[in-house]
């Protein structure tokens, strides 16, 4: 017979080894566009670091609309030892998700002393296909990194109440701490230490004990504190990055709706994973249909109805599971909302540990109570067994369709067909590999699903200005500025496509207000002043306002930019400055031939000619 150690190592090391392999695929999976660029690949912050200046943005910045500085410093570090290869990046994610894994069987096995049934609920954990999101992500290492500070706080938590000591209860504080400024998921952590007091610490004998419940409470003050200021901090970063919703857009009653439904799908999702997406469509937004009467409260009556079932069973472990579910999913229910989806598989990641211990302690008690049906306790660790090897099939199938972007979109597609940001996202990936005539397939799609939203109108009229159709091009662009008038990526792009479509003094004006929208934006001083000073129509020009524009984007550009220079020197000659406008377009010309740009070393040649006859550059 093995030893109780080592049988705990043996169970280790399968963890690793199946969550190894049903993962594996992805550590050859590149970066998803959605996120993962901003998080990585195109973030300056990520490339500089670990320099002191990036650590201290780090924990200064709510950028992506969250604090969460751990992040930033783990991304830093991997971008050291990966640079812009996106399977070691993958490869972090994965190691962090075993960790936790690894991490959650110790901690039960420690405060249970059950082990077969921790290692059922670590192995449901590790491989359920409910977890693919956080773990096939890159942009989700908030959550993997998270749930791993979470778990230790729980071990140190556990070792705390048995041994006490203040520097077991520091622990647990910094702990908890590192968790919530790597994600602020965790901020009910606290209730969560108090169930487990209840059971399986059994710290608290009797509930209608007040006595042992306010100490219960009391000692548990700091963590609070520290739940209440990373709740401030976080509605505060989401607000500043846009990413709350407004209440005229989704009412109490449609967020208390959804968040009742969503409780019973992701528990449907948990026990049959099907039909998992990196978006599912919400309630009455982005094509969406509104919840019914009577299933909202159908589900907010099941739900009631379940909590009362799970204390008359007078089984602390269910009771505890049932509200670890319903306790650690609030920050991310929904009544509080953030973003356009109803729910996501990244918000299960810690929550289903909850439903995991129900079913495996459940599974204990049969076993238990049928000792000596030997058959029947040997069909109950087969079917065990039999779960977690679907779940790892399940996970190994549908990690596939985190190959790439387009696999992505498209089979969020299948699920949610009318889903307008899934629709917008897809179209920005096929113009990347220039299919165009699908991309403006999709961006009509968005479009015309949601209306109201500037994204498709923006991404459509772009495509159809790089496609030749400008008068199509500068309609749509309109639509997005007039639905987001502050934007001023909207405005430039208008601009260009009413220049292209022959009507300069609108576009100009465009033009201009992207500039006061953004004064450093050098594309977009460069090309008001190009129009400014080159315009064949005289009611466009305007040479000294050409002048300081691109004087402001030659600026910016330290002089070194052949573009701006070349606006710069044209604005010279409309001003009658020939002797500098020669002398700006011949730097400009050496900067464009030192660059390889024969293209535009040539241009600069053909204006050259012009400013040395004493001609301004005029264009149709």
């Amino acid at each position: 017979m093995k030893k109780p150690a080592g049988q705990d190592l043996l169970i280790v090391l399968a963890l690793a080894a199946i969550t190894a392999l049903a993962f594996a695929p992805v550590a050859t999976y590149p970066f998803i566009r959605l996120d993962d660029y901003g998080y990585v690949v195109d973030n300056t912050h990520i490339h500089e670091g670990p320099t002191p200046e990036a650590l201290t943005w780090a924990w200064t910045t709510f950028e992506k609309a969250n604090w969460h500085p751990l992040t930033w410093w783990s991304h830093m570090l991997d971008y050291r030892l990966y640079e812009a290869d996106a399977g070691g990046h993958h490869l972090t994610n994965l190691i962090l998700h075993i960790l936790n894994a690894l991490v959650l069987f110790g901690v039960l096995r420690k405060i249970t002393g059950a082990r077969w049934r921790s290692a059922l609920v670590a192995a449901w954990f590790a491989v359920h296909p409910l977890h693919i999101e956080t773990v096939a992500w890159i942009s989700e290492r908030k959550d993997v990194l998270s749930t791993l500070f979470g778990l230790l706080a729980i071990g140190a938590y556990a070792a705390w109440t048995r041994e006490g000591g203040t520097r077991r209860y520091v622990t647990t504080l910094l702990l908890f701490a590192a968790s919530l400024a790597s994600k602020p998921m965790l901020v009910t952590l606290p209730l969560v230490f108090l169930l487990l007091d209840y059971w399986p610490l059994n710290r608290i004998p009797d509930l209608r004990d007040g006595k042992v419940l306010w100490n219960r409470l009391r000692e548990k003050v700091p963590l609070f504190v520290l739940s209440v200021a990373s709740s401030a901090v976080t509605v505060a970063a989401q607000r500043a990055g846009g990413a709350l919703s407004d209440v005229e857009n989704v009412p109490l009653t449609l967020r208390t709706a959804n968040a009742a439904i969503s409780y019973w799908r992701y528990i449907g999702k948990m026990l049959w994973p099907r039909e998992l997406s990196i978006f599912y469509t919400y309630p009455s937004l982005e094509g969406g249909a509104g919840w019914s009467a009577g299933l909202t409260a159908a589900a907010v009556a099941g739900l009631i109805v379940a909590t009362v079932l799970v204390f008359m069973a007078r089984r602390r472990w269910a009771v505890i599971g049932w509200l670890w579910f319903l306790g650690t999913l609030v920050p991310v229910i929904g009544l509080v909302q953030v973003g356009r989806q109803a729910m996501a598989d990244r918000y299960t990641y810690l929550p289903l540990v909850g439903l995991f211990i129900m079913l495996a302690w459940a599974g204990g008690e049969v076993c238990a109570r049928f000792a000596n049906r030997r058959a029947l306790r040997a069909a109950t660790a087969v079917a065990a067994a039999l779960t977690v090897a679907a779940c790892a099939t399940g996970t190994r199938r549908q990690v596939g369709y985190w190959q790439d972007s387009i696999t992505l979109f498209e089979h969020a597609l299948t699920i949610a067909p009318d889903a307008s940001s899934v629709h917008n996202n897809l179209g920005v990936e096929l113009v990347l590999v220039r299919d165009w005539d699908r991309a403006e397939h999709h961006f009509q799609r968005a479009r015309d699903i949601a209306p109201e939203s500037p994204e498709a109108y923006f991404n459509l009229g772009r495509l159809l200005a790089g496609r030749g159709r400008s008068a199509k091009a500068a309609e749509n662009l309109k639509r997005a500025a007039e639905i987001q008038p502050d934007r001023a990526a909207s405005h430039f792009h208008l601009g260009l496509a009413l220049r292209q479509d022959g009507r300069p003094e609108e576009a100009v004006l465009h033009l201009r207000e992207a500039v006061r929208l953004d004064p450093t934006w050098v594309a977009a001083l460069n090309q008001a002043a190009w129009l400014l000073a080159t315009s064949s129509d005289a009611a466009v020009r305007d040479p000294a306002t050409a002048l300081r524009l691109a004087d402001r984007a030659a600026e910016l550009t330290e002089y070194r930019d052949p573009n701006t220079l070349d606006s710069l020197a044209a604005a010279f000659a409309a001003s009658g400055r020939f002797d500098r406008a020669v002398e700006t377009a011949t730097v400009a010309q050496r900067l464009a031939t030192a660059q390889g740009n024969q293209r535009k070393a040539a241009a600069l040649g053909r204006r050259l000619e012009a400013y040395r006859r004493g001609k301004p550059w005029v264009t149709p």
